[in-house]
């Protein structure tokens, strides 16, 4: 917003310096481009289901990855609300279509050789992996895991919390 209103004001003052402008509009436009399909992803399945299930199987609406077939999921995990379908290593790799994850993951690709890495972004801006779809538990997936164990025949996991592996208190 702020290189916007820079960008703004150039353009008002007439300058001769038309040139700053332009260093400064690659920034609006490259958030843009990354944040406008995350906004109309949450806006296409914010009051809606992220999946669904049918006879053949995992329908994913919110990483737009389609129809997940039974057979090739391994597991579904519970970790509270967190849902996580994993499928196996033989089938095909989900592609992440957000632009801003792509460009996350490919500059700690190139940072991981650095003499000097930077730090990762860490797992708030990993979304999907090639064999893991993660729901947060806003999304209410965890909703539709009873049902796919039941449809599916798929194995669901409910790893223990901290506090049950904890024990009772004394």
């Amino acid at each position: 917003l702020l290189m916007v209103l820079g960008f703004l004001a150039v353009i008002v003052q007439g300058d001769e310096s038309w040139w700053v402008g332009l260093l400064l509009v690659w920034a609006p436009v490259l958030g843009a481009v990354i944040l406008a399909p995350r906004l109309w992803r949450e806006l296409r399945t914010g009051q809606r289901r992220c999946a669904t299930i049918t006879s053949q199987g995992w329908f994913d609406l919110l990483h737009g990855q389609g129809l997940v077939r039974w057979e090739h999921i391994e597991r579904i995990e519970l970790h509270q609300r967190h849902t996580v379908v994993l499928t196996r290593g033989s089938a095909p790799p989900f592609r992440d279509r957000d632009l801003g994850n792509r460009l996350n993951h490919r500059l700690e690709d190139a940072m991981r050789s650095s003499p000097r890495p930077l730090p990762s972004a860490g797992p708030l801006f990993r979304e999907i992996g090639p064999h893991h779809l993660p729901y947060r538990p806003e999304s209410r997936a965890f909703d539709l895991v009873d049902h796919a164990a039941e449809v599916g025949g798929i194995d669901v996991r409910r790893p223990p919390t901290f506090e049950e592996m904890r024990g009772p208190r004394r």
